[in-house]
């Protein structure tokens, strides 16, 4: 600093209590004040040239005659009013200073604020690109993995229910050979259950009725009836009847005289109990020679024994229809001279008979049922 400059030198806070006769003081102001521009604008700063380095970009570049005339009218103003200390000052210094340093810091800082812009859309792209690629895989793998699942799960439920159809169909064999076993068992059952019926009947007659007491007895047909008759008259006709026909006395051998059926208009049978078989088989072997007496005599049967012996009869009427010779001998049929066993022919009427009245309750059974309903439509 020069002498002069030092005398008039002046510290920041005096410098602010002097009074401005500017608008410094205003919101909007210039950058400097007056006094500070002339402290600025000393003689050791007139003779300077501030170049700047023109570039491409810079509007600068396109007008470069403007600013040679600027320059030079400033270094001319300049120059008239610089003294020969500051001109020594200035010729140390140089004439010139080059503006480069500052405008190239201020590019990259320009730069630097780019990149940096740049850099965050740059990375803020990357991540959006980084996440989106990331999400598309983890789908792509949650999907495959849920394929994968699915695909065992139906492989496992085809497995299943193929194993579940075969048990199904073994089972469904196993029950219709459950059912052909139950058909041919109650088939069984129901011949177990006649030929028990057969040998309780056979059974039971035997117990109230031994077959001694039946050979002992025979039957009458045809001899009159007469209302209230006394025992000893019956007895006596009877050994009357007896004595004219087959020359036989049976004065103390009978033992019991009843007659047999309901009571009406006709004649019933009567049966007489004997004391001894040997009368018997003698009056039923000479019973021819009661023709023309109307009165016939056979053998006593019980009840099961009646019912069989109808059916022989029925059965001989048939074949002698067909022309046949039939004859019944001891409680058997004889066709054409050859045995025939009717048990099974009795046993399967007896069993078409179950059937039809089960087939007739049934049938009743459904008309009932039509009409309830018929009923009920009509109420």
């Amino acid at each position: 600093m020069t002498p002069e400059r030092k005398q008039k030198w002046t510290c920041q806070a005096c410098r602010c209590r002097m009074p401005k006769s500017d608008n410094s003081d205003t919101p909007v102001r210039s950058q400097y004040p007056e006094a500070a521009r002339k402290m600025y604008t000393s003689s050791e700063r007139n003779n300077i040239t501030s170049r700047k380095k023109t570039t491409k970009n810079d509007s600068s570049y396109s007008e470069p005659n403007l600013l040679t005339k600027e320059r030079l009218m400033s270094g001319g103003g300049l120059l008239k009013a610089v003294d020969d200390d500051e001109s020594e000052a200035i010729n140390l210094l140089g004439d010139t200073i080059c503006t480069e340093d500052q405008e190239s810091t201020m590019h990259t800082d320009i730069q630097a604020e780019l990149t940096l812009k740049n850099l965050n859309e740059t990375i803020t792209q990357s991540l959006k690109e980084n996440n989106k690629l990331i999400i598309t895989e983890l789908r792509n793998t949650i999907q495959i993995e849920i394929n994968k699942t699915i695909t065992q799960l139906r492989a496992e439920m085809e497995l299943k229910t193929n194993a579940l159809s075969k048990q199904n169909d073994q089972r469904k064999e196993d029950i219709k050979e459950l059912n052909e076993e139950i058909k041919k068992l109650k088939i069984e059952n129901k011949k177990l259950k006649r030929d028990i019926e057969d040998l309780s009947a056979k059974i039971q007659p035997s117990e109230t009725n031994t077959p001694e007491l039946n050979t002992k007895k025979i039957v009458i047909y045809g001899l009159a009836e007469i209302y209230k008759e006394p025992e000893y008259d019956l007895h006596t006709r009877l050994i009357e009847l007896f004595y004219e026909t087959m020359n036989v006395d049976l004065t103390g051998y009978i033992e019991e005289v009843y007659r047999i059926g309901r009571k009406s208009s006709n004649n019933r049978p009567m049966v007489i109990e004997l004391l001894s078989k040997r009368m018997v088989k003698y009056i039923l072997s000479n019973g021819r020679y009661l023709q023309g007496t109307r009165v016939a005599v056979s053998d006593f049967l019980d009840e099961n024994a009646r019912k069989k012996r109808q059916i022989l009869r029925e059965e001989i009427i048939k074949a002698r229809r067909k022309g046949l010779h039939a004859v019944i001998r001891n409680n058997q049929l004889f066709i054409e001279g050859k045995l025939i066993n009717l048990k099974e022919e009795i046993d399967k009427k007896q069993y078409d008979i179950e059937t039809e009245n089960e087939r007739i309750k049934n049938h009743n059974a459904i008309q009932v049922k039509g009409g309830y309903m018929l009923r009920y439509k009509r109420k």
